[in-house]
């Protein structure tokens, strides 16, 4: 598990359309297990708090990247 993925998961979302919408499909259905199944059987492997760490570094380089 780690935050590299996570974040590299959090790119993919941004980026391919067809991911994302297969994402929120299972998201969005009661089974959140399967959700986590499929962002895995992706290649994408980190938990909760990984994601929460990336989501925190991903923030900061965006603004970081963002002209003042």
């Amino acid at each position: 598990m780690s935050i590299d993925d996570a974040l590299a998961y959090m790119k993919r979302m941004r980026e391919d359309p067809a991911f994302r919408t297969q994402v929120q499909a299972l998201h969005d259905g009661d089974d959140q297990d399967a959700a986590w199944a499929f962002v895995k059987e992706q290649g994408y492997e980190f938990n909760f708090s990984e994601f929460l760490q990336a989501q925190q570094e991903d923030m900061e380089s965006l603004t970081l990247a963002t002209p003042q």
